[in-house]
Order: C-alpha cells, then sequence, then structure tokens
C-alpha cells in the first residue's frame, strides 16, 4: 500500500500517467492552447467556473472543469488566452 493511500490522500481513480514535455506539453495538453481546445480534450466534462487566478496578475485566467458543480477534476490557467498550467484534483480520463 503507498504512503498516499495509508493516509488517505488518494480519493477516487489514481490520476493517470501523463508524459511531461517541459515548456510544451502535459500529455495531450499543450502549452498555447484555448480555453475551447482544452475543454475538447476533456470529453464528459464541462467548465465549471472562471476565476481570476492571482490579484497581481488580471490577465491570469483560472478555468475549472468537472463533470458537475460539486465535482472539480481540473484547473488550467490561461495567460493572454493560451494555456500557460494545469493540473487535476483525479483522473480526467472518462475510460
Amino acid at each position: 500500500m503507498a504512503a498516499a493511500e495509508r493516509w488517505g490522500a488518494v480519493k477516487g481513480p489514481a490520476r493517470l500517467d501523463r508524459e511531461l514535455t517541459p515548456l510544451e506539453s502535459i500529455g495531450p495538453l499543450r502549452f498555447g492552447m484555448s480555453v475551447d481546445e482544452v475543454a475538447a480534450l476533456l470529453p464528459g466534462m464541462t467548465e465549471l467556473r472562471r476565476f481570476q487566478a492571482d490579484p497581481s496578475f488580471r490577465e491570469t485566467l483560472g478555468v475549472e472543469f468537472g463533470t458537475a458543480p460539486a465535482e472539480p477534476a481540473a484547473y488550467t490557467y490561461f495567460f493572454d488566452r493560451r494555456c500557460s498550467a494545469s493540473w487535476s484534483t483525479r483522473s480526467t480520463d472518462p475510460r
């Protein structure tokens, strides 16, 4: 049993392993994509909300994606309307 499981840190499906190419991509998500392009990579999920990601950087937009309002699964951050970072709280693969 992994340490995270012993401490109850893993809930729901485990995260998928994604290939990381620094400054380029995380799995199929490529830096520089638009909100619509990122949404197309997350089938079965919808955009739950948009928020100002950092008060110091008003041009940075955060977008929360999930399967239901109480079940956010992925957060993606956009600078100048282009993807600049992303992370998930659980698997974003609908399979």
